[in-house]
């Protein structure tokens, strides 16, 4: 008999094979869990009284909670469940979802998820509110709290945890379709899923869209010229919203709209228009940082399973793409050679363009065979729909990398994005010797004693230009400004802001913005709890780390011109980087002084940056990078690194040197497999891109000589931090290094970079072009590469 009881205890904590349970939900029921369940670690589940539970993790990866009573739902139902939540630890998020399922078996993890808004950890409970519709087959549900951790203690307290039937709506009973059509393409459209699929006349491929379970409710289906209008209710936000699928008429593109009342509430992002279903030889292409892309087929590849299009740390550029490839040989070529020469060619695809940026995301998902796709999202303004949100479509017949970034570039140029150094000069004269000393410079964080004599052996060595990164007394910023080839600057942070009360036990940094404290100008969010940023360790390291507060962008200007405009006179820099602007998200903040909106948020940044050119005629830096601050900011440190393939605390520990690569930064971070330089097809004259400064050319000395080739292909210059213990290891590499990462850059920087072609069968051989003519071909590979022109490119 206690087996069996361990063995049903068991199948409740996984919640795979259970039958539903029928129950009269019209009134709320409280929901009390059973028990809980970790991927990676054990957590635990404790009583703490007054109804409080709480789970215990100290694992890396998802946890969730677990209920006896998995319910039995019918499509068209509509609940809400409703809890109040806080923690304490770092943790990475958690919340609250539901679980579908069909029969005895879940399907569908973590449908209509709400986060708390401070995972990190606050001393108040906070209120979570989940409402949605059962989906088209589905009759099984579980709720749960839901979360991942960090590897560190992390604690969940929930209470008053109840779920209620609200109502139900009824399912369309038949499918109607809607056809349009143009020269170029046919689109589709079903009623039943609201969703659409699209031939290209040109190839004959068809960009299915596959209903999402009906995670859409159609109202009424409207066909006119050019476009098909539908009014549908979402599943997951249960809000009545129009959409709109136009058909250029001469044109391979659709506009597709989400529209509605803008003062709807949205308690979840709105997911529509349905992902396109992929193909075994597509490829997706991802703005990620410099850029990358991933086999759909490649099951295991590490894709972010969600990007939002509002900061660095997302899709640096507001698209996707998807493609077919083929190889093409090159005449001649040996067949049996693993870098057979030829050319990686892209046949059918489509380059999704979000031209309503400010509020948007995807999300990754996987067809029936398992292969990728994106599904849009559009995340709320202030919990509503606030404005009309815009996709475009452009399809293409020959979808190569080169097609796909110029069409891009003609997008971003018409929002006047594309602004090159030579209009920046035109703009202000004044930062002519600024750039002419930032193109092709070598960005130094020389953490060590007497950096002019290092700057001097470093210009002796080959490292003729410099970007002086770490900052120096009046004297020696002055004696850096007459070294020809040297641009002074310094590091500067504009989001963190430390309680004064909390300097004994952390101390305290000149960057710090900590007056906000007094002056009321954090950032907060709906429930007025103030945002956490930055956590900085105590001088006691048992002690656990005290977060930042969040200096609100619509205040930080103010402190960047009083802080810029004490410190020039005294030390006379040429050059200024503000830290994480471009790589944190576009913020709501929602106290009554200094509300805004993330585009309010994003529009203070680019002021921020735009003030040092403007007002003090400094070059302007910030961290990972964004377009919408192209125009503001000339260069970047962590374009060239993508983010979600660093070492682990890459940002925490910058010096550390790592001489064992990864496997997933060998693969990911300068896979050529997987790289691509999509910000430099568009950017690349108008901005200059670095390594991370915790993610440097020297940090893992055995990829060290594939960045310097990257830094090459992709005409953009290198990054060497070291201290004082390590300055004479790497000072023979580092010239070394400068003679490949170093000329092509200073050659191209005002140049637009024109062309990108993968040359070989195994993507080992790559080649770039610029608008000066230069061209560059680069052997990532371990066997030589012979050119058409008999000149043989070595391993």
């Amino acid at each position: 008999m206690k087996k069996v009881l361990l063995l049903l205890l068991f199948l409740s904590l996984f919640s795979l094979t259970l039958s539903a349970v029928a129950e009269d939900l019209s009134t709320p029921k409280k929901l009390t869990a059973s028990g809980c369940w970790g991927r990676d670690a054990k957590p635990t589940l404790t009583d703490e009284g007054d109804g409080t539970q709480a789970i215990t993790f100290d694992g890396q990866q998802d946890f969730c909670s677990s209920y006896l009573a998995n319910l039995e739902v019918k499509p068209g139902e509509i609940y809400e469940l409703k809890c109040e939540m806080r923690t304490e630890g770092k943790g990475g998020s958690v919340g609250i979802s539901a679980s579908l399922g069909v029969g005895k078996t879940i399907t569908e993890w973590g449908f209509a998820h709400q986060n708390v808004k401070n995972p990190a950890g606050t001393a108040e409970f906070e209120p979570l509110v989940c409402r949605f519709i059962i989906p088209d087959g589905f009759s099984l549900m579980v709720p749960r709290v839901t979360g991942g951790g960090a590897g560190e203690t992390y604690r969940v307290f929930f209470r008053n945890f109840t779920i209620q039937k609200l109502g139900e709506i009824a399912l369309p009973d038949q499918d109607e379709t809607f056809e349009l059509s143009n020269d170029f393409l046919k689109l589709t459209f079903h009623s039943r899923g609201a969703n659409f699929s699209v031939q290209d006349l040109r190839t004959g491929r068809v960009w299915e869209q596959t209903a999402w379970k009906g995670r859409h409710f159609p109202v009424e289906v409207q066909q006119k010229t050019h476009s098909v209008e539908c009014r549908l209710i979402d599943a997951v936000t249960v809000s009545e919203i129009t959409t709109e699928v136009f058909l250029e008429p001469s044109k391979p593109e659709i506009r597709v709209t989400v529209s509605g009342n803008h003062e709807m509430d949205m308690n979840a992002p709105i997911a529509w228009p349905p992902a396109f279903e992929s193909q075994a030889n597509d490829r997706l292409i991802l703005p990620i940082n410099e850029g990358t892309s991933f086999p759909v087929a490649e099951k295991d590849a590490a894709i972010p399973g969600r990007l939002h299009t509002y900061g660095g740390h997302g899709l640096c550029m507001a698209f996707w793409a998807q493609c077919e490839e083929v190889f093409v040989p090159a005449k001649d070529s040996n067949p049996n050679a693993p870098n057979q020469a030829g050319e990686v060619r892209g046949k059918s695809g489509y380059l999704a363009i979000y031209e309503t940026p400010d509020d948007a995301a995807y999300r990754l998902g996987k067809t029936a065979e398992g292969f990728h796709k994106i599904q849009p999202e559009w995340d709320p303004q202030k919990k509503k729909l606030g404005y009309d949100r815009v996709l475009r479509y452009v399809f293409f017949d020959q979808a190569d990398v080169t097609t796909l970034m110029k069409r891009y570039r003609a997008y971003a140029d018409s929002l006047g994005l594309v602004v090159p150094f030579t209009e920046k000069l035109r703009r202000n004269p004044n930062l002519k010797e600024g750039f002419e000393r930032l193109i092709g410079a070598a960005n130094i964080w020389a953490f060590c004693g007497n950096k002019t004599e290092i700057y001097k052996e470093l210009q002796a060595g080959g490292v003729k230009k410099i970007l002086a990164s770490a900052g120096g007394t009046p004297e020696e910023i002055k004696a850096w400004n007459d070294m020809p080839g040297i641009l002074t600057s310094r590091y500067d942070i504009y989001q963190d802001s430390m309680d004064p009360k909390n300097f004994p036990l952390v101390g305290k940094a000149d960057a710090w913005t900590s007056e906000a404290w007094e002056r009321d100008e954090l950032m907060t969010d709906a429930n007025g709890n103030w945002i956490r940023g930055w956590e900085v360790s105590q001088k006691d390291k048992t002690k656990p780390r005290i977060p930042c507060g969040v200096l609100c962008d619509m205040c930080a200007v103010r402190y960047e011109i009083e802080r810029v405009g004490k410190e020039l006179p005294v030390k006379p820099y040429r050059a200024r980087f503000i830290d994480t602007t471009t790589a944190s998200p576009w913020r709501e903040c929602y106290h009554p002084k200094h509300p805004c909106t993330r585009t309010e948020s994003k529009k203070a940044k680019m002021e921020l940056l735009g003030v040092l050119g403007e007002k003090f005629n400094l070059v302007a830096g910030s961290e990972t990078g964004h377009e919408a601050s192209v125009p503001f900011c000339d260069f970047y440190e962590g374009m060239m690194s993508l983010g979600p393939y660093r070492v682990p605390n890459s940002g925490r520990n910058l010096a550390e040197i790592w001489n064992e690569a990864p496997e997933r930064t060998a693969k990911y971070q300068v896979g050529e497999a997987y790289r691509m330089p999509l910000w430099e097809l568009v950017y690349h004259d108008c901005t200059v891109s670095y390594w991370y400064w915790g993610d440097y050319n020297n940090k893992l000395p055995a990829l060290w000589a594939k960045r310097d080739l990257f830094n090459a292909l992709y005409g953009v210059p290198p990054m060497y931090l070291f201290t004082g213990e390590n300055y004479e290891r790497f000072k023979p590499r580092i010239f070394e290094s400068a003679k490949t990462a170093m000329p092509v850059a200073e050659k191209t920087g005002w140049h637009e970079m024109t062309s990108f072609r993968i040359l070989s069968k195994d993507r080992t051989v790559q080649e770039t072009r610029f608008a000066n003519g230069t061209k560059v071909t680069v052997n990532f590979g371990d066997l030589d590469y012979p050119m058409p022109d008999g000149f043989v490119l070595k391993a």
